[in-house]
């Protein structure tokens, strides 16, 4: 089934009450295409604040899960809880500090509809600020190694726009199919916070799914747990 606003259950994972999770909540309110459901899955331990419950926009359901592994295990748990998004052909993943620019996920329904075989769709990834270009796809040598074709400070003039398949795709922003998900086997427990994308690309492949990117769907990221001494509280909306 091709990607609609009717069949897109939005996931926003956030460890508890994070700095940016606000703007991230403005930025899909202010979707040109807005998904059909939006699951808030706080990983909030022990000693983090939760997100709080009046702060939940109106229509989305707040699921906490406790102090997850990773992305994907956090992913996991919430599904086990009869989450909104479990019901959806399509799950639009979010972090807490990546907000999507508002054609974003038109974009990205754009991409997955453009055959039967797509498993995942991904965003360009771009600073905080919107000036630098960070990531549209994700590329490895045939030993795994994960390569960087895009430099550091290296600002975005289209120059990657006719990228379409690709290896991986990063997951803040990734559009999923539920189906090719569960062929798959979901995201893997055991993986760091930061090789989930490639991983799961490298699984659709091999289970005869397409990953490819929107190059026009443009997400802000700021990497805070990536970028030492980065403020979230200075950062601007």
């Amino acid at each position: 089934m091709s990607p609609t606003s009717q069949t897109i259950g939005a996931i926003l994972v956030t460890r508890g009450d994070a700095p940016l999770t606000q703007s991230v909540l403005r930025a899909i309110e202010n979707q040109t295409m807005a998904p059909d459901s939006l699951t808030i899955v706080d990983v909030a331990g022990r000693h983090v604040t939760p997100f709080p419950a009046d702060r939940v926009p109106h229509g989305a359901r707040l699921i906490r899960v406790g102090r997850a592994r990773n992305l994907g295990d956090a992913i996991r748990r919430a599904h086990a809880q009869d989450a909104p998004f479990a019901s959806y052909p399509w799950w639009w993943i979010l972090h807490e500090d990546s907000a999507p620019e508002p054609d974003c996920l038109r974009e990205l329904a754009q991409a997955g509809a453009v055959g039967k075989t797509v498993g995942a769709v991904g965003t360009k990834q771009v600073s905080w600020d919107g000036t630098r270009l960070l990531e549209l796809g994700i590329f490895a040598t045939a030993s795994g190694r994960r390569l960087e074709r895009i430099s550091e400070d290296e600002i975005d003039q289209g120059q990657y726009d006719g990228t379409t398949d690709v290896l991986g795709v990063g997951t803040a922003g990734m559009l999923l199919c539920a189906e090719a998900y569960d062929t798959v086997g979901g995201f893997d427990p055991a993986l760091g916070p930061f090789g989930d994308g490639l991983d799961m690309g490298r699984r659709l492949h091999l289970a005869g799914y397409r990953v490819v990117v929107a190059p026009r769907a443009r997400i802000r990221h700021a990497r805070s747990s990536l970028t030492p001494g980065f403020d979230p509280t200075q950062a601007s909306d």
